[in-house]
Formats: C-alpha cells, structure tokens, sequence
C-alpha cells in the first residue's frame, strides 16, 4: 500500500514539470505532460529501469542519498519532501499509539480556554473528538450533521456545511491535502482507505481533488463562513498536530475584525453566558 501511494506521489509530482523548468531540451513534441520517467532518472542519477521500477511501485532497496536527489529532481517543497521520505523510508504509524487517550483531556482543557475561537480536536483521518463552547454555538453543524462526526463527510456530503462555506472549493482543496499527508504517514490502515473509498465514491469532486494528490502549503489561512443569524464572518483559520506521533490534530478559528466578525462572535458568546447565569 505504501509502495503505491509512493508511486502516485512520484507520478503526480513528475506530471506537474515542463523540460524548460528542469533545464532540459524538448526534443519532440509529448503526449503527455509533463516529464517522462527517464528524463526523472537522468535528474536523480539513476537508470531508467531502476525509476520505473520505484514508479510501479516494485519493492527496492531506497537510499536517503537517491531521495535527496529525486527530490531536488521533482522540484518538491518542504512538505513534498517530508511526505517523499515518509514513504519511501518510515514505517507507518500504528492505529492507537499509545497516548492519544491521555491526551485528548488536555487538548480539551486548551481550547475551553479559548472563549470566542471556535476550536475542534480531530483524529489525523479528521474524526471529531472534541470541541469547546465557542464552537458548538458558532459553528455547530461542523461536528454534528446527517454524516457524521467526521470533517471530510461532512465538508462532501452536508450541503449545510457546504453553503455555510462561501469558499468551499478552497477549503475542500485544503483538507483533502492535509488528509492526504496523514493518509501517506498511515498507508494500509482501512481507517483511511475505508474513508477514500467512501467518498470517492459518492463526492466526484473528492475523487478529483484526491486523484489530484496535492500536499498542504500552509497551517494558517482566510476562512469565511456564514451564520445563520450572524451572516457572514471572516475567521483565521489554524491547524496542528498536538502530539509528537501526529494522530490528534488541532483546528482554530480565530474570529477576525473584518466583517465585523469579532465583535458578532463575541456577542454571541457573552449573550450564551448571560442567559447561563
């Protein structure tokens, strides 16, 4: 399972170059875009048997020496690189690392204290384990819907969630790459490969998005998103990995001044607190 999400990975990234941008001369014209695979060879310093051999995903010997170079080769990010030796090298994360339990209570006692950011504490596969008030009160239907508590159900299948979502092309860009990093460090676990075939087969905009295989290139951006009574609210949106093997993640959405998004918040929130008291 790993040797084949390596081979889309490497076949994705080679798809996305052009000759000029490697340095290399087009000699006739292609049928596909992209550059081919002995040209990548050439790049990496390897024969083109040897790549085509890592491109179908055949089990060989890799060697952080050739990785370097192909990475260079494809041209790859940060992100892109971390996910290239994760593949080609690491063992996958085990389903319940020891831990996570234990955890989890403190990831909530952090984001209760966050009083006007609706915050979420997910599962790498993007499972909702928890949320604080501001969350349930703002945005309440991210965690609980016909779906499921799972982002990606949620975020393909709940038409709520997608009109709440002015940018929901973005934001479902987004996701799905974070998803398909952790997806990558979680090769062969049916969790995951259950949840792709699940959506692949009901969202033909997720089967696009993740055929795409594109890796995230932030942890912050812009999210907007209406509210049923508040209207439109603008929020800086934030997430991380809260434990050092990467299976709890944690998304904050910190209310902004434009749209008068703040103040909206804020008045909800202290609105629920005096009807409390």
């Amino acid at each position: 399972m790993r040797r084949r999400e390596l081979a889309d990975f490497l076949r994705t990234r080679r798809a996305r170059l052009s000759p000029e941008a490697c340095g290399l001369a087009e000699r006739s014209r292609r049928r596909i875009a992209g550059l081919r695979r002995e040209e990548v060879a050439g790049l990496a310093g390897v024969s083109p048997s040897w790549y085509t051999k890592l491109e179908q995903g055949r089990d060989i010997r890799i060697s952080v020496r050739f990785l370097k170079n192909l990475a260079g080769a494809l041209q790859l990010s940060s992100v892109e690189r971390a996910q290239l030796f994760e593949l080609a090298l690491l063992e996958p994360v085990m389903p319940d690392a020891p831990g996570t339990g234990e955890l989890v209570p403190a990831l909530q006692r952090m984001i209760d204290s966050m009083p006007i950011s609706p915050a979420f504490i997910l599962t790498a596969r993007g499972d909702y384990l928890g949320s604080n008030d501001a969350a349930d009160r703002v945005m309440g239907r991210y965690a609980s819907g016909p779906h499921g508590r799972n982002l990606l159900i949620s975020l393909f299948l709940d038409e709520a969630v997608r009109r709440a979502l002015p940018g929901w092309e973005a934001s479902a860009r987004y996701q799905v790459a974070v998803f398909r990093a952790a997806y990558g460090r979680n090769a062969g676990d049916p969790r995951f490969t259950g949840l792709v075939e699940l959506l692949s087969a009901h969202s033909p905009e997720f089967k696009r998005l993740w055929e795409a295989h594109e890796m995230p290139s932030q942890s912050t951006r812009t999210v907007l998103y209406t509210h049923p009574t508040l209207g439109k609210l603008q929020f800086e949106y934030f997430t991380f990995y809260a434990d050092i093997d990467t299976n709890l993640r944690v998304d904050i959405f910190t209310p902004l001044d434009a749209l008068d998004s703040r103040r909206k918040v804020t008045s909800v929130i202290e609105g629920a607190c005096a009807a409390k008291g």
